[in-house]
This record gives structure tokens, C-alpha cells and sequence, in this order.
């Protein structure tokens, strides 16, 4: 009979972000412009909260791959970008 087990899946994602946000700023000597794509409102909601606490950091949220394609177009380049590959029409 095994354990029961319960993981913070929410948090281990937010640290594995903040580390690769902190391993690409290492290389960068200005703002890290970052967007993320995804169709759940509340991972969108998640992400937003997230990045704005952070120092130079501009971030910007798509709510599909429409959306995301259009803020490429009047917003890029981007430095990251986060896509849900499990998002419609991805």
C-alpha cells in the first residue's frame, strides 16, 4: 500500500518559471520582455500576477494563438515566450 501523495503542482511550475526567467535575465542587461499564451483564464491569471511582482519585466498575456500572433505582430520581438501546446488551433 503506498502513501498518500499531494503536490503543489502551481508552485513547482511558478519556481521552474522564475528560474528559467532568472537564468535568461542572467544573460540580458536591460528588461526581459516575456509573453504568455494560453487559453485557461485562470494559468493567464496565475502568470499575470506572478510577473508583474517582478523587476524589470514587461509582460504580456494572449488568450489564444490568434491573440498571442497578433501581439508578436504589434508588440514584438519578445524575449520568452510561454505557449500552451495544448491550446486550440496550436
Amino acid at each position: 500500500m503506498g502513501l498518500p501523495f499531494k503536490a503543489d503542482l502551481q508552485g513547482l511550475r511558478a519556481r521552474r518559471v522564475r528560474l528559467a526567467i532568472a537564468e535568461v535575465k542572467n544573460t540580458m542587461s536591460q528588461s526581459l520582455k516575456i509573453l504568455v499564451a494560453d487559453d485557461h483564464a485562470m494559468v493567464l491569471e496565475m502568470f499575470e500576477h506572478f510577473l508583474t511582482n517582478l523587476p524589470d519585466l514587461e509582460a504580456v498575456t494572449a488568450p489564444d494563438l490568434d491573440a498571442a500572433l497578433a501581439v508578436i505582430d504589434e508588440e514584438g520581438p519578445f524575449d520568452l515566450v510561454l505557449v500552451d501546446l495544448n491550446m486550440p488551433g496550436g
